[in-house]
């Protein structure tokens, strides 16, 4: 098993913002917090390849409509995210659009061939 943790990039410096007379007046977004649960709701703090997936939940207010990016650790693992491979040192992008979002994390596993195929592909997307 092995323990893992997600370097999120979430300050209020990198999500753009444009500032209008009206916006002025709307309270700042914020991210009060993010962690991962099983597919019964379960907080997660270690990665099993035999839960074949997790979701990152991330609570927030006045963030809806907010862009965001999620920078994987090293120590993170690997992962299928839209099905796409993504590792350490990967970002991820996305919008923000409820206030409790879930975000699936399909945890990569060697064994599939499909899984083997993305990583190849990703690998090869980052040679050129």
């Amino acid at each position: 098993m092995k323990q893992f943790k997600f370097l999120i990039l979430i300050a209020l410096a990198l999500v753009s913002i444009t500032v209008s007379a009206q916006e002025k007046e709307k309270p700042r977004p914020e991210f009060k917090e993010i962690y991962f649960v099983n597919r019964y709701n379960e907080r997660v703090t270690e990665l099993r390849v035999e839960d074949e997936f997790m979701y990152m939940v991330v609570e927030t207010a006045n963030a809806i409509g907010e862009k965001v990016t999620l920078s994987l650790d090293e120590e993170d693992g690997d992962f299928i995210y839209k099905g796409k491979y993504v590792s350490a040192n990967d970002d991820i992008k996305l919008k923000i659009r409820k206030n409790i979002q879930k975000i699936k994390f399909i945890i990569y596993n060697s064994v599939l061939k499909k899984h083997r195929k993305l990583k190849e592909k990703a690998n090869a997307k980052k040679k050129e």
